[in-house]
């Protein structure tokens, strides 16, 4: 949990990049987060000026929030292309 301080007001947050928490089996990507923000340690939190309680440690977007609409739009496209051609084939 990071926190910091806005307009002598003291926020918390747990968000680390855009796109909300990823879940994962795996350790490593966790235990890297957690090598990067030590307990204690200052770090730079961003923040949206007009709703402070929006913030995160790393902002930006990253590539995984692309991957769910190129996976739907992938199978969206296969989907017609297979209509298509049963279309074209049962005339």
């Amino acid at each position: 949990m990071a926190a910091t301080s806005v307009a002598d007001r003291v926020l918390t947050g747990n968000q680390v990049n855009i796109g909300g928490p990823m879940s994962t089996s795996w350790r490593s990507p966790a235990e890297d987060i957690v090598d990067r923000y030590r307990s204690g340690a200052p770090c730079r939190v961003s923040y949206d000026p007009e709703d402070p309680t929006e913030s995160c440690l790393e902002p930006g977007t990253k590539w995984f929030l692309y991957l769910s609409p190129a996976v739907g739009a992938l199978f969206t496209g296969l989907g017609i292309a297979n209509l298509l051609g049963w279309y074209s084939f049962s005339k």
